[in-house]
């Protein structure tokens, strides 16, 4: 449903077009007319259709009680258009009217009911009296939400309350027609804009980006070594130096040269090194069977690690694609389809091996339904408390991990055969959210979005969603266009890297996992 608004400004012009509301649509980001330019607001119903005329007789109830609210929230709107010079009261206002401007506080004495009461003509002088101005503003945008037809949540509004407005006599927490707009203001008053910003001239955006120092000073994100996660490849052997074609500058490394950058990342404040195993072609087995030797490559250099650098945090990976001959992440049926239960069994005994070797993180990639409260409870049952659950959340079937593959020797084991069947559908993303609702109910500590550029929205609705500890991976593919595309002298390698960088956090990831960590953290070190 659509709301059509037209709105009169102080100097008594309309605007030059009635304006449509999509659902959901804030009413001043839609026009791009600033509040504080708003004398009132006039809002017709449009005509309903012949089906919503039909669904209003078969359920005549409803319709009522949904009219009801809608002219309750209209109450509430024209209330708030009458408010808005007073909420929006520059400093020569206040002063020649003696009135006070208002202040944000209002917002906890806020009363619905009272505003619903004060918004008739009457009672317009009693309205003025109302303590919640700032709310007026608000209470205009949740009108137009509630026409929009938002989703009402009962629970989450009466948690929304403020203390001051729960002690209010006036506010029921029980469910009414007052109730309900009540939850719709209250489930988006945290989020709306307060602060009335200056038109040109008097505001000029620009001034903060004049020079360095207040660049500086207003800079919204920033990045940080201790942002940074180091995923590096390890091989068995001595003195084993081995480019990854497909990743300028990325080396499989055996132990002993690994250690020296163990210490530069300590040095530098990385504060995690992830570890990936290059397996022996020869060890690699259907079942996998040698990611649970307890004397295996991963659990040794764990062991080896946190005796020389035990400040420095090791992450390791649970899945099964670096040790399986077919290169998937899982058990095989005879069809070749990946088994979930089985698979799960032998990820548990795999984290449960590089717990006991001293792991701090154990990370599951494997995107297994089931297999975070799995390990959770396996790790329990052994006293192994401490050890952090980084789940891989919401893993995409993408065709950026080809590099990756390379590296750890996958590739050639997969063949021309996909992950589709258990990793995540690129097209979707609250299946996303779905995933890693799942995986902290089961007892993750922090969650992953693997790919990371291109997957930033769902990075974004997972932090916004969740407030967890939410982490997001700079994968191969992404790391080898930049790389590649500054070798060609087409892109500034350090800008790109640190941008790049820096987007992960604007979107609301605590920590990135990247190939560019080194870089990065000497980069930043320079200043």
């Amino acid at each position: 449903m659509t709301v059509r608004v037209a709105m009169i400004f102080k100097s008594g012009q309309h605007a030059p077009a009635t304006v449509v509301i999509p659902n959901g649509q804030d009413h001043d980001d839609q026009f791009g007319v600033h509040p504080a330019l708003i004398e009132r607001i006039e809002v017709q119903n449009p005509k309903p259709g012949a089906k919503t005329q039909r669904w209003n007789r078969q359920h005549r109830r409803e319709a009522q009680q949904l009219f009801r609210h809608q002219h309750q929230a209209l109450a509430l709107g024209h209330a708030a258009g009458r408010h808005h010079r007073q909420i929006h009261k520059n400093p020569r206002q206040v002063k020649k009217t003696g009135e006070p401007a208002g202040d944000e506080n209002d917002v906890e004495g806020f009363d619905p009911e009272h505003a619903v009461e004060c918004s008739a003509g009457s009672a317009q002088k009693q309205a003025k009296k109302c303590p919640a101005w700032h709310m007026a503003s608000r209470a205009a945008k949740a009108f137009l939400c509630c026409h929009a037809r938002l989703p009402l949540r009962e629970e989450s509004g009466a948690q929304h309350l403020s203390a001051a407005a729960r002690n209010n006599s006036k506010v029921a927490p029980q469910p009414s027609d007052c109730g309900i707009l009540r939850t719709v203001i209250s489930n988006i008053w945290h989020n709306l804009r307060m602060t009335p910003f200056a038109p040109f001239p008097l505001g000029r955006p620009r001034r903060l980006r004049r020079d360095s120092f207040t660049r500086n000073l207003v800079r919204e994100n920033a990045l940080t070594p201790h942002d940074l996660i180091y995923p590096v490849f390890v091989t068995d052997g001595q003195q084993r130096r081995e480019p990854v074609g497909s990743m300028p500058g990325v080396e499989r490394l055996s132990l002993d040269l690994l250690l020296p950058v163990a210490e530069e990342c300590v040095k530098l404040g990385i504060p995690v090194m992830a570890l990936f195993p290059v397996i022996d072609p020869a060890l690699k087995t259907l079942d996998g069977r040698e990611a649970l030797n307890p004397d295996g490559l991963i659990p040794k250099v764990v062991r080896e690690l946190k005796q020389r650098f035990p400040e420095l945090g090791v992450m390791t990976d649970v899945a099964l694609d670096p040790y399986t001959s077919h290169g998937q992440d899982g058990l095989l049926d005879g069809q070749g389809y990946i088994l979930n239960d089985e698979t799960v069994t032998v990820l548990v005994q795999q984290a449960l091996t590089q717990a006991e070797a001293g792991v701090d993180i154990v990370a599951p990639s494997d995107m297994m339904d089931g297999r975070i409260g799995a390990i959770r409870t396996a790790l329990e049952s052994r006293k192994l408390i401490h050890t952090r659950i980084m789940a891989y959340s919401a893993k995409y079937a993408s065709a950026f991990y080809g590099p990756f593959r390379d590296a750890v020797g996958s590739a050639s084991n997969l063949g021309k055969a996909d992950k589709t069947v258990y990793q995540m559908d690129p097209g979707n993303t609250d299946e996303a959210l779905r995933e890693v609702a799942l995986d902290i109910a089961e007892g993750a500590d922090m969650v992953m979005v693997k790919p990371g550029m291109p997957y930033l929205d769902v990075v974004r609705r997972v932090k916004d969603e969740f407030k967890i500890p939410t982490f997001a991976y700079q994968v191969s593919g992404e790391y080898a266009m930049l790389k590649a595309a500054a070798l060609n002298g087409w892109l500034d390698h350090d800008a790109v890297m640190m941008e790049s960088l820096l987007a992960f956090k604007r979107a609301g990831a605590d920590g990135v996992l990247t190939y560019f960590a080194i870089d990065a953290a000497r980069k930043l070190r320079q200043g």
